[in-house]
């Protein structure tokens, strides 16, 4: 079975509390950064600042019981040890990320910039950032199945010689849905509209978040999955 394939299969063993969770998850905190955001043109409040660590919090705990339930793990809303370390590696992402959408920021250009530009070089960045760090979507399967640390590296080097194949399935599954979820977040944040409209992307768009988070856990359980077999398969002769 192909990658892409493998992933569409593993996504829909999504237990259905943790379907539950992962939407109110994503959908929740949509509404909350959509209903503290700033009017354009105001500066960033303490509201909207909270919203945001509250979104981490949330997107970090859903994120790695989603990534343990499709790795096969058991009690995936449960908090453990293995949610610590997941954690741990999801923060190092995370300050990295903050760099690639920081330098997009700075490539957009200075003063009024048009939204369209906004989103090409906020999604350029972001692909980029993601095929950067392909190589460790095993570490979250991993981290969230409760191995430790020293297991990470010997997952880098065996999961080299499938990276072609999972990069190729992140670019036809993930991307165009993480190209959808950054349009419609810069339309509902950037552009005047109404409450009830901006409600109502803000659910729509959460929709779009979970699908794209469910998805880059699928393909993070198979390149884990691939990454073990590889290392359990014997070496050739």
């Amino acid at each position: 079975m192909s990658i892409r394939r493998s992933t569409l299969a593993t996504l829909a063993t999504l237990r259905p509390d943790v379907l539950v969770a992962l939407l109110v998850a994503t959908v929740g905190t949509n509404l909350l950064d959509f209903a503290t955001a700033p009017a354009p043109g105001d500066a960033i409040g303490a509201g909207f600042v909270a919203a945001a660590f509250v979104r981490i919090v949330l997107v970090f705990w859903i994120g790695y019981a989603v990534q343990r339930n499709l790795s096969g793990g058991a009690q995936p809303l449960r908090p453990a040890i293995a949610l610590a370390r997941f954690c741990a590696l999801q923060v190092v992402l995370l300050v990295g990320f903050g760099m690639a959408t920081k330098l997009g920021a700075i490539m957009q250009g200075t003063g009024e910039v048009p939204l369209a530009r906004q989103w090409l070089f906020g999604f350029l960045a972001m692909a980029f950032y993601a095929l950067f760090t392909i190589r460790l979507l095993a570490w979250n399967a991993a981290l969230a199945m409760g191995e430790r640390f020293d297991r990470l590296v010997p997952l880098w080097r065996v999961q080299a010689r499938a990276l072609g194949r999972i990069g190729g399935a992140y670019v036809a599954l993930i991307l165009p849905i993480t190209a959808i979820h950054l349009a419609m977040t810069l339309v509902a944040l950037k552009t005047p509209m109404t409450t009830d409209l901006r409600l109502g992307l803000a659910v729509v768009d959460g929709l779009f978040q979970a699908l794209e988070l469910g998805l880059t856990c699928a393909l993070g359980a198979v390149a884990w999955r691939v990454a073990t077999a590889i290392e359990a398969a014997p070496p050739p002769r």
